[in-house]
């Protein structure tokens, strides 16, 4: 998202822009991860304030979740957004060029667009690349084996979730799944959560309560999978 806002703001003091998009705009922030991991937060957030309504007096039954209709709600908002940056640079003339783009030489980069090869000179640039997801030479590739955007594109909730991490990306989807309806269990490349260690005393109280099993200071050495399980290699520090 950095690139966008980066565009529109040079625009507004008068630089001609072209921005050179190979996916969607607005990154993976937008498509793929915090925005979709915000929609399921909030979503599981939503579900878990069920519990309280007895309290007030507020009859309702078990929830249930319609995990079809809450994958087309989170594409609804990422259309939309998207829709914003789109008419934010079409506001400020900001040039977008849909194509994948390398640097020729220090004021001239090539841009693949489909079958063509074009060539454009510049004065500055910016790079503003995001991030991909690395999957490391231990694990196999698999549907069943996921990384932090992909996790937000199931089209059901899991029965059963590993997560395996101790950043607030992996306690954001542990939790969120859970709520959801998942039996999550948390492995720690740490022997503790990556905050302060107040944060971490209170994370460990409500995993607990809320019954998410956590395994500390666990290196994930091997990955594979079949038809109806995953099994997983850790190993302790």
């Amino acid at each position: 998202m950095g690139g966008y806002n980066a565009a529109i703001r040079a625009a507004q003091l008068g630089i001609q822009v072209t921005v050179i998009e190979q996916d969607q705009l607005g990154g993976t922030c937008l498509n793929r991860g915090c925005i979709p991991s915000k929609v399921f937060s909030h979503a599981a957030q939503q579900v878990a304030s069920v519990a309280d309504f007895q309290s007030f007096g507020i009859c309702v039954g078990t929830p249930a979740v319609d995990f079809a209709q809450l994958i087309s709600y989170k594409d609804q908002i990422i259309q939309r957004l998207r829709s914003g940056v789109e008419n934010l640079c079409q506001a400020n003339k900001v040039e977008i060029i849909r194509g994948r783009a390398n640097f020729i030489n220090d004021n001239r980069i090539g841009v693949e667009l489909g079958h063509r090869f074009e060539l454009f000179d510049f004065n500055q640039a910016i790079i503003a690349t995001g991030s991909t997801a690395v999957m490391p030479s231990t694990i196999g590739e698999n549907d069943r084996i996921l990384v932090g955007h992909t996790v937000y594109e199931l089209n059901e909730v899991p029965e059963e979730l590993i997560v395996y991490g101790s950043d607030a990306y992996a306690l954001e989807v542990a939790c969120s799944f859970h709520k959801l309806g998942s039996a999550v269990s948390m492995v720690l490349d740490n022997k503790d959560f990556s905050f302060d260690h107040t944060i971490n005393r209170e994370l460990r109280r409500v995993l607990k309560k809320d019954k998410i099993k956590v395994y500390r200071g666990y290196q994930l050495e091997k990955v594979s999978s079949d038809s109806n399980y995953v099994h997983s290699g850790i190993t302790e520090e």
